[in-house]
């Protein structure tokens, strides 16, 4: 559903923005049709086009309720005012504009009289008239209303509206602004049924590319949605038998890809034999880089987002205008246009032979970089082999640290405009907002102080990380650890920490709503834990090596509803070290934390375990640069400054004369 709104491959159908809150629209849709599916539209990439035509269908009121607030729009001003907005810039649809040489449009078009609908209003029954005078000038008394079985489709999309909105003046202004649409942006001269089938068959073929781009890889490298508009939604229909196959072909050389995709201006980026190609007037494919265009909005509101109208490359034109060109290309350029393999750098222990780079760099040594290459064909997995969905094995029930996870509380959830904060902007639109669900009973405070200080807990749901409790706190009293589990001292709750603390939970309860769009609900007890911000090796007198977890210096806040407890977590196995020897193996370099030689790099040379815990490291201080001839110099060439005294002085005038010469005049 995501592709519908637009990405580097494919248009976005007409109205969908993201910014207009479009996906939203495309999810309450999906919702309504997905129990009457069976399955999914997505099925492992492989689109399923009888449900994704369900889905189209029940998506085509889109078309008909936007243009019914613009049409609502342009009546409301026009009742106020008198006239039609923008009246220069709009499109006046006439008769005559459908009388073109087409026979199709021809036979679908027959004449009876349009009737207003029944008013007790004078003025809105003139104005319904003006209107039809307006649009219809050569026929005051007659509409134009479509017949065949394309009526009878674009009528089935929109059996179920209000009488108002079946109004016939209204449904032909709905038909002709989309047939402007097709001749105006896509660019057709006749809108025939075969184009309208066209056009969704084309859109759905990139969607079913983009599909097979994400989970399988390029399909075919020649593909390209081949027109800058899509079609419709309610135009996208009758493709359920369509048999989508791609030709996978080969991709574009390296200066085939420049030249397709850089403009004239860019030339310079590519061999001089090719240069003319972009800027000769006789050039076979001048028309691919005109140094004038037109952009198109299209709906957005940047104008980086703004569609740029310039002509699609041919491919097989393309190649043949370069083909006289190649022979032109120097050994060296012959050699830079071919794909390239992947380059793997790795370290080497053994010290490699020297590298010379390119000029103005001295030569690398010593060096212990190792590059290997690989191919795409290396890498490349069969379709039938690529793991789609969990992974065969995957333990659900165990927390991973560091990924993320709504399972370990209860919450429901809700579809609202919250104001939660984006970019440390308030949402226009709507956000999922998880509630957690309360606690059926809160054990008393002085039973959580002996169930939780100085233990560990996970606090930050959804994002979990593993925290030290060091406190519990209500609005009458606060529990502290005294550093063993189950000691503590109580301390009463008076005066300005009493309140100190309905601010505090104000405003966690706040935080957690605006910033993540969680709801904690009412909140009676606070938990304030330390983090954990890494794990540290502590080294005994006796050589021993344990990994101890450091928690942060101050303490964090957290809601009791929101503490996790008691769940599995994956052992990431951190220590495989347990002497000083395994640490610290002689020959590896290490880098020193104390003084005198703190951040110097040394070389262990023995790490047997030794009376007091000690190793022999031999480090290598090399000596601080000499800046003083730097210093020297720089005093030399800098401006330097005299107070206004000393300069009148050396000038031999007055003070005031000279702060008047070089004052303001």
């Amino acid at each position: 559903m995501g592709f519908l709104v637009g990405n580097d491959f494919i248009p976005n159908l007409p109205y969908l923005h993201i910014a207009n809150g479009s996906l939203p629209v495309l999810y309450q849709a999906y919702m309504k049709v997905l129990p009457t599916f069976g399955g999914y539209i997505n099925e492992s990439g492989q689109l399923n086009l009888e449900r994704f035509e369900k889905f189209m269908g029940s998506l085509a009121a889109v078309d008909f309720d936007n243009f019914q607030e613009q049409y609502a729009d342009i009546k409301y001003f026009e009742m106020k005012t008198g006239r039609r907005p923008n009246a220069k810039q709009r499109k006046s649809y006439k008769l005559e504009d459908l009388k073109e040489d087409n026979d199709t449009i021809e036979d679908l078009i027959q004449f009876e009289p349009l009737e207003p609908p029944k008013t007790k209003n004078a003025e809105l029954a003139a104005l319904i008239q003006a209107t039809d005078d307006e649009l219809f000038p050569d026929e005051p008394n007659k509409g134009v209303t479509l017949h065949g079985d394309e009526n009878e489709e674009e009528n089935s999309d929109y059996e179920d509206c209000d009488d108002s909105d079946s109004d016939k003046l209204f449904q032909e202004e709905f038909r002709l602004h989309k047939r402007d649409y097709y001749t105006s942006k896509l660019e057709y001269k006749n809108v025939t049924p075969e184009v309208l089938r066209s056009q969704a068959e084309g859109y759905v073929r990139a969607i079913q590319w983009n599909l097979n781009y994400y989970y399988n890889g390029v399909c075919s490298w020649s593909w390209f949605y081949p027109h800058h508009y899509a079609p419709y939604i309610s135009d996208i229909k009758g493709f359920a038998d369509l048999q989508i196959e791609f030709d996978l072909g080969t991709p574009f050389l390296p200066y085939q890809q420049l030249l397709a995709v850089l403009p004239a201006a860019s030339k310079n980026l590519l061999p001089e034999p090719y240069h003319h190609l972009m800027t000769n007037e006789d050039s076979a494919i001048k028309s691919y880089y005109p140094e004038e265009f037109e952009t198109d909005l299209n709906g957005k509101r940047a104008e980086w987002e703004a569609v740029v109208l310039i002509p699609f490359i041919d491919e097989e034109k393309l190649l043949n205008a370069m083909e006289e060109c190649n022979m032109k290309l120097t050994s060296e350029e012959q050699n830079r246009n071919r794909h390239g393999p992947m380059l793997i750098y790795q370290f080497a222990t053994a010290c490699q032979e020297r590298y010379l780079p390119p000029e103005y760099f001295p030569p690398v040594m010593p060096n212990h970089a190792v590059c290997d290459q690989l191919t795409i064909d290396d890498i490349r997995v069969p379709n039938e082999k690529l793991i789609k969905g969990a992974y065969p094995g995957v333990k659900l029930d165990i927390y991973f640290p560091g990924f993320p996870t709504t399972k370990h509380l209860k919450y429901t959830h809700r579809l609202v405009k919250a104001n939660v904060k984006v970019h440390e902007q308030p949402s226009r639109n709507e956000s999922m907002i998880l509630t957690i669900e309360q606690l059926s009973k809160i054990p008393a405070s002085d039973i959580l102080a002996r169930d939780l200080l100085g233990r560990t807990v996970y606090v930050g749901w959804p994002h979990l990380i593993e925290g030290l409790v060091v406190a519990v706190s209500n609005k009458e009293f606060r529990y502290v650890s005294m550093g063993e589990p189950g000691q503590y001292n109580v301390v009463e709750n008076r005066g300005n920490v009493e309140h100190n603390w309905h601010l505090e939970k104000s405003g966690i309860t706040e935080f957690y709503k605006t910033r993540f769009g969680i709801e904690v609900g009412q909140t009676e007890v606070l938990i304030q834990v330390k983090v954990l911000i890494g794990r540290r090796y502590i080294f005994s007198r006796q050589g021993r090596v344990t990994l101890e977890k450091q928690w942060a210096p101050v303490t964090s806040a957290y809601p009791l509803q929101t503490i996790v407890r008691d769940i599995t977590v994956h052992d990431e196995s951190y220590s495989t070290i347990k002497d000083l020897e395994s640490a610290f193996p002689g020959g590896c370099n290490c880098f020193m934390l104390g003084q005198p030689y703190y951040g110097c790099m040394g070389e262990v040379k023995e790490s047997k375990e030794e009376q007091n815990g000690r190793i022999k490291v031999v480090m290598q201080c090399p000596p601080e640069p000499d800046f003083d001839s730097i210093k020297d110099f720089e005093k030399t060439v800098s401006v330097r400054y005299m107070n206004s005294y000393d300069a009148s002085v050396r000038l031999a005038m007055s003070k005031q004369l000279f702060t008047r010469v070089t004052g303001s005049i």
